[in-house]
C-alpha cells in the first residue's frame, strides 16, 4: 500500500515530537506520545480548524485552553514562523485528501465502525446518563481532533467505558496505515493502537450518541441517579460526588493541618459562604 510522507517539519514535530534534531515546538513530545500539555494536539487542532473552518462558541473552547497549560502553549508557539504554520495547515488538507481517496477505494459503505476508549473526564460526563434508564441519547463531549481505533480490544489504557460508533467516512482525517513512518522509510506508523483521527465540528463540542453504542466494564459501578444535576464537564477527583473520587489522593492545604485551624474554618464556614455567596453543589 502507498503511504503518505509528511513533509512539514512543524507538523512532524506536533505529531511525533522532536524530529530531525529541530526544536520547532518547545516542550512538545508529540500528539502520538502522551502529548504533555497538549502542545501537539493544540497545533494540529488549529490547523484542522483553519482548513475546515471550524469554530467553537465562546465558553465551549477546547478543554486545554481553560487550564494552566495555556502558558506552555504560549511558550511553544510564540516563535513559530507564519509560513511554516501555513505549510503545516496545507499538509493537513493533503493528508485528508489522501485518506479520503484511499478510503473511497477500500470501503464500500459511507460509514465505518470505530472504537474509542473514553478518558476519565469523558467517563465522568456520561456515567450518570448511562445509569439513567430514561435516557436513550447520551451527550458526549468531543474534541475537534478525536482518536479512534479499528482494533476491537476492549477497555485499553485503563478505560472503563468504550464507545463503538458508525463514523461517517467524510469525518476521517487520518488512518495510521496510510501515513509513512518518518523514522522508518517505506513503513507506515501503524502499531498496536490502530489509530484513526476523526474530526468533530460541533460548535459546542458536544454530540448525541445512542446509549447502545456504549460498553461499560462490568467491574465499574455506575452511580445511582437521584436527580438531574448538571454533570461536570471536567473530572474533579477531589469531589466526593465524582465517580473517580479517591480520598487518599487529596493533598491537604497548609491551613488544614492544625486541629485549631480546622475548627475555626468549620465554625466560620457559613459566614464565609454567606459573605462570598458560595453555594454547595
Amino acid at each position: 500500500m502507498n503511504t503518505y510522507k509528511i513533509q512539514s517539519p512543524l507538523l512532524l514535530a506536533a505529531i511525533f515530537g522532536k524530529t530531525n534534531c529541530k526544536h520547532l515546538l518547545s516542550g512538545c513530545n508529540g500528539y502520538l506520545y502522551c502529548d504533555y500539555n497538549n502542545i501537539g494536539r493544540g497545533f494540529i487542532e488549529f490547523c484542522i480548524s483553519k482548513i475546515f473552518n471550524i469554530h467553537r462558541i465562546p465558553g465551549f473552547e477546547q478543554f486545554y485552553l481553560n487550564t494552566g497549560a495555556s502558558l506552555e502553549l504560549l511558550k511553544a508557539y510564540k516563535g513559530l514562523c507564519e509560513e511554516d504554520i501555513n505549510d503545516a495547515c496545507n499538509e493537513i488538507k493533503k493528508i485528508y485528501d489522501f485518506t479520503q481517496n484511499n478510503l473511497a477505494n477500500s470501503v464500500k459503505s459511507e460509514t465505518i465502525s470505530l472504537r474509542r476508549h473514553l478518558n476519565p473526564f469523558e467517563e465522568e460526563y456520561v456515567a450518570k446518563q448511562l445509569a439513567n434508564p430514561s435516557v436513550e441519547l447520551i451527550e458526549l463531549p468531543v474534541n475537534i481532533l478525536n482518536s479512534y481505533t479499528y482494533d476491537r480490544t476492549e477497555f485499553k489504557y485503563r478505560s472503563n467505558i468504550d464507545i463503538v460508533r458508525e463514523i461517517d467516512i467524510k469525518k476521517i482525517l487520518m488512518v495510521d496505515e496510510y501515513i509513512q513512518d518518518p523514522f522508518l522509510c517505506c513503513e507506515s506508523i501503524r502499531d498496536d493502537e490502530r489509530e484513526v483521527w476523526v474530526i468533530e465540528e460541533n460548535m459546542f463540542g458536544l454530540i448525541k450518541v445512542n446509549k447502545n453504542c456504549f460498553y461499560v466494564d462490568k467491574t465499574l459501578k455506575l452511580p445511582k441517579v437521584e436527580n438531574h444535576q448538571q454533570y461536570y464537564f471536567q473530572t474533579n477527583k477531589n469531589d466526593e460526588k465524582s465517580l473517580f473520587y479517591n480520598k487518599s489522593d487529596i493533598i491537604p492545604l497548609p491551613c488544614e493541618y492544625g486541629s485549631i485551624t480546622k475548627l475555626l474554618i468549620k465554625r466560620n464556614k457559613k459566614k464565609i459562604n454567606k459573605l462570598y455567596k458560595y453555594n454547595d453543589i
